[in-house]
Order: structure tokens, then C-alpha cells, then sequence
């Protein structure tokens, strides 16, 4: 993939799963999305974890709102979803 490329996923049930890109790699967030309010988004460096937001909270009760936001990743600092057993989206462009 290319710089300017559209990057999204959808990561299926149980447990904590990761969306980190390859080393060197760096992506924006742009949307998140989860099936309810137990779905977690999460920055992640390998050890400690921060909830970003929660899939179905309205933007006011928590940090972020999960459908217009610029959340930059890369290989080292990347994201993290769940607990929860359901199902995650997400969607983004490739910045480098």
C-alpha cells in the first residue's frame, strides 16, 4: 500500500484484537465503529493501554467521537479494541 491509500478493517469477536500497521507505516484513523457500548477503542504501545472512546456513546460523555475523528497510528503506538466479544470497524488513510 501507498501513501494516500484507504485502509479499514472489520475485526470479528473474543477478546482484545489490534489494528497496528507494519514498521515505518503510519495511518489516520478517520471512523470507528463497534456493535455496542461494551466496545472499547484503545491506544496501545504493547504494555499501557488508554480508552480513546466507546463505540456507542455519543461524542459529549466520552474523550472522542468514533465517527469524525484524525487519530494517527504506526507501529509503536496503535490501536486496540475490546474486550468485549463483538464486532469492530474501522477506516482510515495511509499517511506514509
Amino acid at each position: 500500500m501507498a501513501a494516500g491509500d484507504v485502509v479499514n478493517g472489520i475485526l470479528i469477536g473474543g477478546g482484545l484484537k489490534f489494528f497496528r500497521p507494519a514498521a515505518g507505516v503510519e495511518v489516520m484513523i478517520t471512523l470507528m465503529a463497534g456493535d455496542n457500548v461494551a466496545s472499547n477503542f484503545l491506544i496501545y504501545d504493547g504494555v499501557n493501554q488508554s480508552i480513546i472512546t466507546q463505540a456507542s456513546y455519543a461524542p459529549t460523555k466520552i474523550n472522542a467521537d468514533p465517527q469524525n475523528m484524525k487519530f494517527p497510528i504506526n507501529n509503536t503506538t496503535y490501536m486496540a479494541f475490546g474486550p468485549s466479544a463483538l464486532n469492530f470497524g474501522y477506516a482510515g488513510i495511509q499517511l506514509k
